[in-house]
């Protein structure tokens, strides 16, 4: 494993453009490459070399980061495959599982298509408005939806109307067929949330097969078989966390990326993780100059653990987080390839206005 010299700035200006000047992109491209060699799924080894290594490097900033460790529910979509007759035509059709989905080593019925209202160009592709499913007169009992109304509440609407599996037609017209988690659950489930955990096998494919196939269904009937195959169990993570104490208040800001990724994941989270490390060196060469400390998170089960790092995080330290936490800045994909502004986005006005009082 290759590593950089970590030792932190020392020599900053502590203002704005001072502190941005001290960013170094041979370091993050450094992390990069460290990560780019990891398969981050979490629960995996690559997951832990992971959190091994943020922490390796938070030691050589002189920190003290703290790796925790907790046991989550943990989904990892494995192999799925589609099989569709109509009349004399059968073709295989491309998917992929989802996180959390029903697990089947087969399953044969009818498919059926669900209208959906399709995103108009520049439209937010997942908004409740573009790909709501329209139900209306459709008996889909027993039946294998294909349908453009996906994510867990287009999953639940199928299973609530007794449908035996969802397809989900991707909404772009680009060929990958993207991961996804059919759970609405927010971490591991509780005995009061795991009912709402989908039983049905679900399943995506590329919006090109989809509507190719709500041709078919058009045409006459279609039969289809599937199999799902969806392992999900009990994993230990690793949760590493690391404060830089303020000098005037005991109050902090959370910051966060996720550090578990699908497949290598550069820009989806290896970014984010490089940029909290170099937060972490530069501020900690100047801890004499903040007011308000700062705590860096790196969180585990986000993917296939449904944001289950971060909720645990919050569930066990709630009381702390709640007395001592100024808010939350979470840092996920950033720098995509021709990327030219940085930015916070998604920053409610009125949440800004508040954090605006409250940090000063």
């Amino acid at each position: 494993m290759t590593t950089q010299p970590t030792s932190p700035t020392t020599d900053t200006d502590a203002t704005e453009p001072g502190l941005r000047d001290a960013v170094s992109p041979d370091r993050l491209y450094a992390h990069l490459v460290r990560f780019s060699e990891l398969f981050r799924d979490s629960g995996t080894e690559d997951e832990r070399a992971a959190a091994a290594y943020v922490a390796e490097q938070l030691r050589g900033f002189g920190l003290e980061p703290t790796v925790h460790t907790f046991d989550s529910w943990i989904s990892w979509p494995r192999e799925g495959t589609l099989r569709v007759e109509a009349g004399d035509e059968v073709l295989d059709i491309a998917v992929r599982t989802r996180s959390f989905g029903g697990h089947t080593d087969g399953l044969d019925a009818e498919l059926i298509h669900v209208p959906f209202a399709a995103p108009e160009r520049g439209e937010m592709i997942f908004s409740h408005r573009a790909v709501a499913a329209d139900y209306a007169g459709l008996d889909v009992t027993g039946k294998i939806v294909i349908t453009g109304d996906g994510g867990p509440d287009g999953i639940r609407r199928a299973q609530e109307r007794g449908a035996v599996a969802h397809i989900h037609i991707w909404p772009s017209d680009e060929d990958a067929i993207h991961e996804m988690i059919a759970t609405p659950v927010w971490g591991t489930p509780t005995p009061e949330t795991a009912l709402r955990v989908p039983k049905i096998p679900a399943l995506g494919l590329s919006n090109a097969d989809g509507l190719r196939l709500g041709e078919l269904i058009a045409a006459g009937p279609v039969r289809a078989h599937l199999t799902s195959h969806v392992e999900t169990t009990w994993v230990e993570l690793p949760l590493v966390t690391v404060d830089i104490p303020g000098n005037a208040t005991d109050r902090f800001l959370l910051v966060g990326s996720h550090i578990d990724s699908w497949y290598e994941g550069i820009t989806d989270n290896a970014t984010g993780d490089a940029a909290l490390l170099e937060m972490a060196r530069i501020f900690a060469g100047q801890r004499d100059a903040l007011r308000h400390g700062l705590r860096f998170a790196w969180w585990p089960g986000h993917s296939t653990g449904r944001y289950s790092g971060s909720t645990w995080y919050a569930d066990a330290f709630f009381d702390d987080l709640h007395a001592h936490a100024l808010g939350y800045l979470n840092i996920d994909s950033p720098g995509p390839r021709g990327a030219a502004i940085w930015d916070c986005r998604y920053n409610c006005g009125e949440i800004e206005a508040v954090t605006g009082a409250v940090v000063r």
